[in-house]
């Protein structure tokens, strides 16, 4: 399969390099008219929608959070826990095969 590094707005093939992961979570109250992943919802989509204006890479979404220990309106987890889903995350996707398929690709005969 040949890909097309220049299909779309891509401005510069360097966007290639850049993935998106989304932040947001699952379990906030915001109100009786709100569903509690709103803020998972919203991250997903500024995400995805800037990985399709811009050509990066939409590596998905977070799903442990964070928030400040004043805030008293959701179920979170520890900074340490968010960032250790982060690790694997990023750990699993430059040793798995999957890599192969986000490293930026080069066109035809470069």
């Amino acid at each position: 399969m040949r890909l097309r590094v220049e299909a779309g707005n891509i401005l510069d093939e360097r966007v290639h390099e850049i993935g998106v992961i989304a932040l947001g979570s699952f379990l906030e109250n915001h109100g009786p008219v709100l569903p509690l992943d709103t803020d998972a919802k919203i991250a997903s989509y500024i995400g995805l929608m800037a990985s399709l204006r811009t050509g990066a890479k939409f590596l998905g979404v977070v799903l442990p959070s964070t928030e400040y220990p004043y805030v008293k309106h959701g179920i979170h987890n520890k900074a340490e826990e968010v960032v250790e889903y982060l690790r694997f995350i990023l750990f699993t996707l430059v040793t798995t095969p999957v890599a192969e398929s986000l490293h930026t690709p080069t066109r035809e005969g470069d």
